[in-house]
């Protein structure tokens, strides 16, 4: 029975080549397309998944993520915490080993349990002794064969900012899938051991907190005994705790104050999930068109089959059993296209994925596409056919040709209803990118160089490292190509540093983003001073700090004629105002200008030096020179400040990047399925073409009937796609704190645009079948 079904299939399949191969690879592209979209929605639905202990570890978090490091031993005396564990990401050193030489990013100093909370794979070393000893250090596969190639790792010894000696303990696999960046891990207690004994027991806040929870303990109740413990404490102030599960941080949204943390968009899954499912859609709607539209081929067939004997279940089950098998002939063309393209996919999402069917996520996936596909592709076509009447087929009379037509008409502008929201989303995203690239920031990023200046030379009392820098600078300005430099200790884009200020009392408080410079920063970046004066070399400050605001840290404070006046931070420091200067980005245009303060640090390491002119190769070569002479053991790890700020707009570039690839499938697929329809259809009306010729009209007449008959559903098709394509990008653009509206060109131009293409498209067939000369056209058969 089956073989029977296989072999109908086959020669429907060869009987018309044309449609066959179209409604194929039409399956084949829309089905490697949701299989390669719904394999990123399941790479990041599995996040964190991979942690043995993940269903009993919580952060413990207030408004802020980071918390000071003392808050570990305050909470650790309940009995429900089995483990606490502190994470410190702060710390970027330069490592070593013979020649080899880099800067270690992600480097997390931690509390020696961290392997007994978190769960990573170990190819060398033992998890439960690798941080035990002093100047210990894991790194992962990735970085222990950056220094040491091919060679065992565990034991060699590597030099921590070239000066203190650590033993690789332990190995690991790449950290992948997890809610923090991580190449290494060292002890935390060896930032202690090294001379800063209050490090864990200060009110800094820069330590995420993780809990691993005995299980079936009482959540809400722990998180009441933790805030009723840690008011008692003189230093924590009355901010509410609570306790975040660690399965819902990789997508949770807009906290404050993290580093070092990776987040997923849940809204881009479900959205990305929506197109694949709507872009599969497409594919099978093309081919019930097509199938549907060879009604006409099959009828006699199907009346002959009833007439001897076979029941319409029959009839179902042939008509599906025909559907799965072009679909099964689809899907190996799609894993051919997705082994094809799944590198190229990779690089347009910024992720690296497994392809692998070994997966039980994936194989579900490959399933439930398949099956998808098959109900959406097989239903209409299996009980339509299965269901035509066998006596008025035989009498010619079954009048199905003008009913399926309008039905087809209508599963046409469902498909251009979806490639009109996917070419209005994809314009608004493209406006959107360009009104963030192109608003005024009010400060000058362009031309700069950021890099962090290390050594001897820079480490030190302040005197010392401020006459190291003076040095430093005066040979970097010898040459002209340099206009000026100076030091911070965050660039803008990536400033978290945050204090907590009051006005006029306790209770009127807010977070004030602080930059850590020198008095060359507001001149170096442009920026425009509106009160007071700078900070000066020759002016140091007498013993209150000294604070340059911007206008919105004014505004929150309700200072009039602010320069000299003092504000408060902490339980009892003051700070005097020496100026204010305008507003500026120092963000991304993701969050609103709040209120920010520039402080003269003269520990800054982060070295910012401004260059000239076209040749920015020599000026990176003399700034190479220089480096070198100043820093003779480090090797110069520079990045531009203009690219490091664009990055943070890589979301929105990678949504523009999919969308515009979705567009041209989805329209491609679209005019695909209308191409061979209408040449389908103009093939039944060769005749009534060849007597409307020999009565008159025109081929221009012939060419606006057949397109006429569909112009108006595709005008449908925008009335349909309008308001859901307003809606859900307006919602977008809520994400952004400076956005442009949505234009109703946009709306328009999509639309003339999808109404251009079908009119094209079903004209070019129409226009040849009109050319075609009458007498032939009444011959045919």
């Amino acid at each position: 029975m089956l073989f029977h079904h296989v072999k109908i299939a086959l020669r429907n399949i060869l009987k018309h080549k044309g449609t066959s191969l179209i409604s194929i690879s039409g399956l084949a592209v829309g089905m490697a397309c949701a299989l390669l979209i719904f394999f990123w929605v399941n790479h990041q639905l599995t996040y964190d998944k991979e942690q043995l202990h993940r269903d009993q570890i919580y952060r413990l978090e207030s408004s802020w993520v980071i918390l000071p490091p003392y808050l570990k031993d305050t909470v650790s005396v309940f009995p429900e915490i089995e483990k606490a564990v502190r994470f410190y990401f702060w710390n970027e050193p330069t490592v070593r080993y013979g020649e080899k030489i880099f800067t270690l990013t992600d480097l997390a100093m931690v509390d020696d349990e961290v392997f007994d909370v978190f769960h990573f794979n170990f190819i060398e070393g033992n998890q439960q002794t690798a941080l035990g000893n002093p100047n210990s250090i894991v790194l992962t596969r990735s970085i222990a064969k950056k220094l040491f190639g091919d060679e065992e790792a565990l034991g060699k010894t590597i030099l921590y900012n070239n000066s203190v000696p650590y033993t690789v303990t332990g190995v690991i696999e790449d950290i992948r899938k997890f809610h923090m960046r991580i190449n290494a891990f060292a002890s935390v207690f060896d930032i202690v051991r090294r001379g800063s004994e209050d490090f864990l027991t200060s009110r800094s806040f820069n330590f995420p907190l993780y809990l691993k929870i005995v299980p079936g303990a009482d959540i809400k109740g722990l998180e009441e005994k933790i805030n009723a413990r840690v008011l008692k404490t003189e230093r924590w102030e009355k901010v509410p705790l609570f306790l975040r599960p660690f399965k819902d941080i990789y997508f949770a949204r807009n906290l404050n104050a993290e580093k070092n943390m990776l987040h997923g968009n849940i809204h881009m899954v479900i959205a990305f999930s929506i197109i694949a499912i709507l872009i599969l859609s497409i594919a099978c709607i093309n081919f019930v068109n097509l199938t549907v539209a060879k009604t006409s081929t099959r009828e006699r067939e199907i009346a002959v089959r009833k007439v001897s004997g076979a029941s319409q279940r029959f009839l179902i089950f042939q008509f599906f059993g025909e559907t799965f098998f072009i679909v099964l002939v689809s899907l190996a063309a799609a894993l051919f296209l997705v082994v094809l393209f799944f590198p190229a996919f990779q690089s347009l999402v910024g992720e690296k994925m497994v392809l692998t069917l070994k997966n039980p996520g994936l194989q579900a996936i490959l399933a439930g596409v398949v099956l998808f596909t098959v109900f959406l592709s097989g239903s209409y076509p299996a009980f339509y056919l299965a269901g035509l009447r066998p006596v008025e087929i035989m009498k010619g009379k079954s009048g199905q040709g003008r009913k399926n037509s309008g039905k087809s008409k209508i599963l046409v502008a469902f498909q251009f209803a979806i490639s009109v929201f996917l070419i209005i989303s994809t314009l608004t995203v493209v406006r959107q990118l360009r009104y963030m690239q192109g608003r005024d920031l009010g400060v000058d990023y362009n031309q700069v160089l950021t890099f962090r200046v290390r050594g001897d030379r820079f480490s030190g009392d302040a005197e010392s490292q401020m006459s190291a820098k003076r040095a430093f600078k005066q040979r970097l300005l010898s040459d002209p190509s340099v206009r000026g430099v100076s030091f911070l200790t965050q660039i803008p884009g990536k400033l978290m540093n945050t204090w907590t200020i009051y006005g006029n009392n306790e209770e009127d408080k807010f977070p004030l983003k602080v930059f850590h410079s020198d008095p060359d920063f507001i001149d170096l970046m442009g920026l425009e001073i509106k009160e007071g004066r700078n900070f000066s070399y020759d002016m140091p400050g007498g013993e209150d700090l000294q604070f340059i605001l911007n206008e919105e840290a004014v505004n929150k404070l309700g200072i009039s004629e602010p320069v000299g006046k003092f504000f408060h931070y902490g339980q009892s420091g003051r700070i005097m105002i020496l100026g204010v200067v305008k507003n500026f980005h120092y963000n991304s245009l993701h969050t609103n200008i709040g209120p920010m303060a520039i402080n003269w640090y003269r520990k800054a390491g982060i070295a910012c030096v401004k260059i000239t002119g076209s040749d920015i190769s020599a000026a990176v070569r003399h700034i190479e020179r220089v480096y070198k002479e100043f820093c003779p053991r480090f090797a110069l790890e520079y990045d531009f400040l203009d690219d490091s700020f664009a990055r943070l707009y890589n979301a929105e570039k990678q949504l523009e990047r999919i969308l515009t690839y979705f567009v041209f499938l989805a329209i491609g697929l679209s005019v695909l399925g209308l191409f061979a329809l209408t040449a389908f259809m103009t093939e039944r009306r060769t005749k009534e073409i060849g007597i409307r010729k020999v009565l008159g009209s025109s081929n221009a007449g012939i060419v606006v009937l057949f397109s006429r008959s569909f112009a108006k559903w595709i005008l449908l098709a925008n009335l349909l796609s309008w308001p859901a394509a307003f809606f859900v990008l307006q919602v977008w653009l809520q994400s952004f704190a400076y956005h442009i509206n949505v234009g109703w060109l946009v709306f328009f131009f999509s639309g003339m645009l999808a109404l251009g293409i079908a009119v094209l498209t079903i004209g070019y067939q129409a226009l040849k079948a009109a050319s075609s000369n009458p007498a032939d056209c009444l011959r045919y058969e």
